[in-house]
């Protein structure tokens, strides 16, 4: 859009101009109010640059092909030029010495020439084309610039410098007096920034480089050598070349103060510039090298002056203490230099003395750099101060290499080369060009925006293909030395040379730069000492170095000696004071003291105000409890943000300490007051007493902090205290969490979603912001928690249509926290994205994800407001359909996320589907191991041979070690690559197995143990590939450095590995003689693997494990052994095949049952022997099998089979000692099941639960119900209550019994496992037959009292039962008593217990016997004779048959008695 609109914007421009212009020429032009010719002057020089910038990166868009990216390149290059116009307005409304009619044409020559790369962008012109027109806009930014009157005093003296020519005839000039009076004047020229003093600092310097360069060349004409020579005029013209970026830096720097990145140019320049003179100097210079060391010392020195009068700038990157520490290393290199001048001195060591000139002045300018940075550290580090911000690209770095790489493709382009110095010119481009493209990288990471990303990614991209193409050309040139591989090296140089020159112009935009720290006037005061006693260390360090220089001309003088120990006297004295001054001012000490006051000031009127709430004396504010409950969430919000920037400035940072404090004060501040204001307004207790609870709880987290912060100063190496800050930086968290929730608990309650709204919009805010380094993770790590996040958010949004209104606050808060933990992920997952597109994409539905909750949370608020407008249905419907709605549209956005992150991760995506088709085939190949070894693998056909399955199995096998190539180098490339390899992989490994089954099948049931052994080979493969996928999936993303590439190169040889094993077994198969050798290998390696696997503590969990399937698992391994041993006396093909296969089946086993096993252990001591034990016990297995192995290969050597004894004696003592640490597994609370005193327990236990379930059941029953109230009704309530008492009391019996069982236990008085047929074994079951009597018994008085009560059982019935559990009741008590001591607690409650049983039961009986009464109905006798007679006979009848049944009844219990007699129970039960 901005492109086709771009004439009417150059014309808007230019009309603006000639307006200005003619404004400014009648005197109409009106300032803009606080504008001054400096702001002016600063607005252009930036807007000038801008314009360069914003154009070269809207050239470099067409290149890509990118028309999104070329549309906002565009737009921002507009708005630099209409910045540009604005500030030409500000110049010529605040500066009347400027040129307006010149200044004005130039302008518009700049708004026209950007108008033509507009009309070639648009037009789709050739990249040559596009460069010479942006070319020409930065040639009329130049001659725009250079119409101010400061520049144009700065252009005569660059074109003087450039231009000037040493005169033929000239008076001798000094060179070293010369050389010092340049490094002089640009120190000077360092520090006058100033318009007054600029201009004269600027005729100082040209003055003295003009005397320099007199001086070298009356010097270079008196060189003899003619390589001396030219090397002297080479360094002449690097002298002129940085003497011009002095001044021109210097102005850039004068016109824009806030350009930091002009002022660290500076310096590198007048770094550079002291290296060079000193270089000519020591070339040419005819004197003494002691002389010519002290005097290039001294130009050092000076050099480095000016660095001392402000710090405003970092010097390098050192923090505080890093500062601290470099200072003193420093003194501690500048002691030792001052030492061995005048040891060397004395002696006259020339060569030595030099060499400690040399380190002194090494160290003192170190000592000067360490002095500002931490100057400027301190004074940063006031809590007024406004701290400055890093770069987002190191500017001074890229023009460093810029530079180098333009001279040597000017040089190329020129052809002043040989064939070797163009190899070694190519090796120094593709160096620096590296460099460049590195710092592209950093930059596009620290970006943004994701133009600036895709830019800096094609900056970079256009430098590398420059280089490869010149590479190549170079290449060419070396094989074949012709004009036409002169012209391609001619070319490429040009193209590399453009590229070059882009990227320099698109890095020099203001906005890339950084900030410099204003610091303010305590802040100031605070550097004034360190940096006077720097000055001060500087001035001594000079005059040591003077007085060394006389040392030479009189080395025996002692006044000379006196001078050089005062000045190293002073030299150390402002030493101290400097190291004194730097650690007084240590930075966040006093905010740290005055911060925890504070706080404890704050915990004491929180207590105040929580006594005067509970006396109901707090007084009632006036604000709505909304209100204030949304001060709260963003005191907490604030405070929560914090915590992060102020841990990392107390571990690294504590310049920033002091800023940070203040911030944690004047979020925590606030948070204490609105808490208390939340309590003014709650009238509910419990609300009341939890927000003083979080808020005091809030305090004490960042009190502990504080303190954490406080120790750790001046301690950042003591790690421990690292750990103690982490754990208060997370309790602080929680703290602020739990408050959080607990407000926006009760907000939502109350039907407020305002809080859940800004959570939410906070946390779409958080998804644009970089990545904090303390982020770590993957994009597997971040995909699979979002993934899950991401279905939790589906399913609320789901539910919330059909939730009732009164717990839709609920729901609303869960969304907005699931969203919190998903935006989180999704800046990492965002961060490890290689495609800036999927990136942006993924970041985009994230967001719309977040949108979209914030109108659902909305509805769910109005819903919350009408739960059922029955008057107004149409409002309340609608209502109703929004929410349907609004959750649909949340579920939308959730797939598009999930979309979006199946498309950043196909690959890894792909590794976890074959994982899992892997596993299914493992499973598979298991099952038919299982029925090989059952001897149920037959082949279909009796014709069918292994050999015709051979062919398939070698081919598909070598496919697989191809793609297990394909996917090691997936995990390095994009997720395409990695998706094809892993389904590629997948595809063969299944054919694998398909062949390698239909092969065993033909091998018949005859060779079982062939069978076996090829399938465990294929087995092994397909285990080998899932570890590979795995760690595959792990590696994806990473760098060729990360941990995760080193075990995927173990699992690729692993890999490889197997697959030359399954090889072997399928071209030995069916070689009868190489089976059981091929059997042993398979075996060896296989057992080695899975102890690697052990060791690295990442084998398959098999679920749980006992110590007692521990001890079983041993014996499967004896067996193995002992078949070992059986394989070793015959040596016969087929046992030796058995043997291998049960060795490495129950060594697998064994380590798997050994890892689950450990994890239950009580202690670490005993986890860790048994998992030690296991690993001993797979190594002399496999110890075993080699040595069988060995065997077989020397039959007839006796050693042989010495030591195959010896390795089986080996065994069986590592797993006697695994015996052992299962029974040390088991633990002290371990007890043997078939125990008769663990029976005896637990059958008490076991009739207490039964016991206490027929309680359950009898307080459940309830009365018969009749038809008319009668007197059986209270008999009815007896019975049960009765009943129920039984049931309370034998329960209370039979669990005294138990604790008196385990009092005897304790005591002694009774073994813990008694040996059979001993009195205590008889005893313990004794006690077993009693309990079990009383269950029954109680069980049987249940049913009765229920027949009872519901009219189908007579009273008689639960008399007996009754007096059955009276019985059996009094047996368990003569059981305990046996053994038991009558005084024991446990007796007594026996007893107790006891006498409660046999209570409720006579009560039960009398209850019982009262409903027994006679029959009160009226018997009619007849009168008549017959009648009478046949009552009689009726009557008669009857007691006969009455007592017929009774003697029946009589036979039958005392049969019954005399068979339980036998059987040893007492008759009496």
């Amino acid at each position: 859009m901005q492109l086709a609109h771009s004439e009417d914007l150059i014309r808007e421009l230019d009309n603006e101009l000639i307006e200005i212009g003619r404004a400014a020429q009648n005197g109409q032009l009106t300032a803009v109010p606080g504008e001054s010719a400096e702001t002016a002057n600063s607005k252009l020089a930036s807007a000038a640059r801008q314009v360069g910038s914003t154009l070269t990166q809207m050239v470099s868009a067409v290149s890509s092909g990118d028309r999104q990216h070329v549309g906002a390149s565009a737009v921002e290059a507009a708005q630099s030029l209409r910045t540009f116009v604005s500030a030409v307005h500000g110049v010529c409304s605040t500066r009347k010495d400027t040129p307006v009619d010149r200044f004005i044409v130039s302008a518009r020559s700049v708004v026209h020439d950007s108008g033509r790369v507009f009309d070639k962008v648009r037009e789709q012109a050739t990249s040559q084309q596009l460069n010479d027109t942006t070319k020409q806009v930065a040639v009329s930014l130049r001659q725009c610039l250079s119409c101010l009157p400061d520049t144009q005093h700065v252009e005569r003296a660059v074109s003087q410098i450039k231009s000037f020519r040493a005169p033929e005839v000239a008076s001798v000039v000094d060179l070293r007096g010369s050389a010092s009076r340049l490094i002089e004047a640009c120190s000077q020229l360092a520090v006058s920034l100033q318009a007054p003093q600029e201009t004269a600092a600027v005729d100082v310097f040209v003055r003295s480089y003009t005397d320099f360069h007199t001086a070298v060349t009356q010097a270079i004409k008196q060189q003899q050598d003619g390589v001396q020579r030219q090397q002297c005029i080479s360094y002449l013209e690097t002298v002129r070349k940085e003497a011009v970026n002095v001044v021109w830096r210097t102005h850039t720097a004068s016109m824009d103060a806030s350009n930091a990145s002009a002022l660290q140019l500076l310096s590198q320049s007048t770094r550079s510039l002291t290296e060079s003179v000193n270089a000519i100097v020591e070339n040419v210079s005819r004197e003494a090298p002691w002389q010519r060391e002290c005097d290039a010392a001294l130009r050092q020195i000076k050099s480095v002056r000016h660095i001392l009068d402000r710090a405003n700038l970092p010097v390098n990157n050192e923090g505080y203490y890093e500062s601290l520490d470099s200072v003193t290393e420093q003194a501690k290199r500048l002691g030792e230099g001052m030492t061995g001048i005048a040891r060397h001195a004395k002696n006259q060591d020339t060569h030595s003395l030099c060499e400690s000139v040399h380190t002194a002045a090494d160290a003192i300018c170190g000592l000067a750099e360490g002095a500002t940075q931490s100057a400027y550290l301190i004074g940063v580090a006031d809590a007024k101060s406004q701290p400055g911000h890093a770069a987002i690209i190191d500017t001074s770095k890229c023009h460093r290499s810029v530079e180098i790489v333009k001279q040597i493709c000017e040089r190329i382009e020129r052809r002043e080369y040989t064939q070797q110095q163009i190899l070694d010119d190519a090796t120094v481009i593709a160096k620096h060009t590296s460099t460049l493209a590195n710092l592209c990288r950093e930059a596009s990471e620290r970006a943004s925006n994701v133009n600036l990303k895709k830019q800096f990614i094609n900056c970079a991209r256009e430098v590398a293909s420059s280089t490869a193409s010149l590479i190549t050309a170079v290449k060419q040139l070396d094989s074949s030395f012709t004009e036409k591989n002169q012209r391609e090296c001619t070319e490429a140089a040009r193209s590399l040379y453009t590229a070059a020159q882009q990227l320099e112009t698109f890095v020099d935009n203001p906005d890339f730069a950084a900030v410099p720290a204003k610091i303010s006037a305590m802040g100031e005061a605070a550097q004034k000492s360190i940096l006077l006693s720097g000055r001060e260390m500087l001035d001594a360090s000079y005059e040591m170095i003077v007085t060394a220089k006389q040392l030479a001309v009189s080395p025996a003088d002692a006044s000379t000696w006196q001078r050089l120990a005062d000045n190293s006297k002073i030299v150390s004295e402002s030493i101290k004071r400097l190291v004194t001054s730097i650690r007084e001012q240590a930075p966040g000490q006093v905010d740290l003291d005055a911060a925890i006051v504070q706080l404890q000031q704050m915990i004491q009127q929180i207590n105040r105000a929580s006594m005067d709430a509970f006396q109901d004396q707090l007084p009632r504010g006036v604000i709505t409890e909304q209100r204030v409950h949304q001060q709260i969430l963003h005191a907490c919000q604030s405070l929560y943000d914090r915590i992060e920037p102020l841990r990392e400035a107390a571990v690294g940072h504590s310049e920033e300490l002091g800023h940070r404090i203040h911030e944690h004060m004047e979020a925590i501040e606030p948070l204490v007051q609105s808490s208390i204001q939340a309590a003014s307004v709650t009238y509910d207790t419990k609300s009341l007493t939890t927000i003083f609870e979080q808020c005091k709880t809030v305090v004490e987290a960042e009190l502990q902090m504080l303190y954490a912060c406080r120790n750790i100063i001046g301690n950042l190496k003591a790690r421990d205290l690292h750990v103690i800050l982490n754990d208060s930086a997370n309790q602080l968290r929680d703290a602020l969490t739990e408050m959080q929730r607990n407000v926006n608990r009760m907000a939502s309650e109350a039907g407020v979603i305002l809080g859940v709204v800004e959570n939410i919009s906070r946390s779409i805010a958080l998804t644009d912001e970089a990545t904090s380094q303390t982020i770590t993770g993957t994009f597997t790590d971040a995909q699979t928690r979002m993934i899950s996040v991401l279905e939790e958010i589906s399913r609320l949004a789901t539910d919330m249509p059909l939730t009732p209104p009164e717990s839709l606050g609920s729901l609303a808060l869960r969304l907005s926290e699931r969203y919190s933990d998903l935006a989180t992920d999704s800046r990492l997952a965002i961060a490890t994205l290689s495609s800036p597109n999927l990136a942006q994409k993924l970041r985009v539905a994230v967001q719309k994800l977040g949108t979209a909750c914030i109108d659902e949370v909305k509805i769910a608020g109005q819903r919350r407001a009408h739960p059922n407008d029955q008057a107004n249905s149409k409002i309340f419907q609608r209502i109703l359909d929004d929410l349907s709605r609004g959750s649909q549209t949340v579920v939308e956005r959730v797939q598009e996320v999930l979309a979006a992150l199946h498309e950043g991760s196909r690959g890894t995506q792909a590794c976890i589907n074959a994982a899992n088709t892997v596993s299914g085939i493992i499973g598979d190949l298991d099952t038919t191991i299982m029925f090989a070894t059952a001897g149920s693998l037959n082949p279909q056909r009796d014709s069918e041979k292994f050999g015709d399955h051979r062919e398939a199995i070698l081919k598909t096998a070598k496919a697989l070690v191809e793609d297990t190539k394909a996917l090691v180098a997936g995990a390095a490339s994009n997720q395409e690559q990695l998706a094809v390899a892993a389904q590629n992989a997948v595809r063969t490994i299944v054919n694998l197995s398909d062949a390698v089954k239909n092969g065993a099948v033909s091998l018949s049931s005859d060779n079982a143990e062939a069978q076996v052994m090829v399938i465990h080979a294929v087995r092994d493969v397909a285990a080998a590939l899932s570890n590979l996928i795995q760690a595959t999936k792990n590696a994806s993303g990473r760098s060729l450095h990360d941990p995760a590439m080193g075990y995927l190169k173990e699992a690729a040889k692993v890999m490889v590995t197997n697959v030359t094993s399954l090889l072997k077994t399928v071209k030995t198969i069916e070689d009868e003689h190489q089976r059981g050798t091929r059997a042993l290998e398979a075996a060896i390696e296989a057992i080695g693997q899975e102890i690697s696997l052990y060791d690295s503590g990442e084998a398959p969990s098999r679920g749980g494990a006992t110590a007692e399937d521990l001890i079983r698992s041993t014996k499967q391994l004896t067996a193995a052994t002992a078949r070992a041993a059986a394989a070793a006396q015959t040596l016969q093909q087929s046992d030796i095949i058995a043997a291998a296969n049960i060795a490495r089946q129950s060594v697998c086993d064994l380590l798997a049952t050994t890892r689950a096993a450990t994890l239950s252990a009580d202690s670490a001591d005993a986890r860790y022997r048994t998992l030690d034990c296991g690993r001993e016990v797979a190594v002399q297995v496999r110890s075993l099998l080699i040595t069988l192995q060995s065997l077989i290969i020397r039959r007839d050597d006796p050693h042989a089979r010495d030591a195959l004894l010896e390795a089986s004696r080996r065994i069986a003592k590592v797993v006697g000692e695994l015996v052992s640490c299962g029974e040390l597994l088991k633990g002290d609370s371990w007890t043997d099941p078939s125990d008769p005193t663990a029976v005896a327990e637990n059958e008490l236990i076991g009739a207490a639960n039964s016991i206490e379930a027929a309680a359950v059941k009898l307080s459940q029953l309830r009365p018969r119900q009749t038809q008319k109230v009668d007197d059986s009704l209270t008999f009815d309530e007896q019975i049960l209550a009765a009943a129920k008492s039984i049931a309370t009391a034998v329960q209370t019996l039979v669990k005294a019994a138990s604790a008196a069982q385990r009092e005897l236990v304790a005591q002694g008085r009774l073994e813990a496992q008694p040996a059979f047929a001993t009195d205590d074994y008889q005893w313990s079951e004794g006690l077993i037959s009693a309990a079990r009597l009383v269950a029954a018994a109680v069980h049987q008085l249940c049913e009765a009292a229920n027949a009872l009560v519901q009219g189908h059982s007579s009273e008689e019935k639960l008399i007996s039962a009754a007096k059955q559990v009276a019985s059996s009741t009094a047996h368990l008590l003569v059981a305990c008593k046996v053994k038991s001591d009558l005084d024991s607690r446990a007796m007594q409650r026996l007893q107790s217990a006891g006498h409660a049983v046999k209570t409720a039961t006579e009560h039960l009986v009398m209850a019982a016997r009262s409903a027994i009464h006679e029959d009160e109905r009226t018997l009619i006798i007849s009168q008549r004779m017959v009648s009478g007679i046949a009552q009689v006979m009726d009557a008669q009848e009857q007691v006969l048959r009455k007592e017929r049944e009774l003697t029946e009844a009589r036979g039958k219990l005392a049969a019954l008695n005399k068979a339980r007699y036998e059987r040893g129970i007492s008759p009496q039960h």
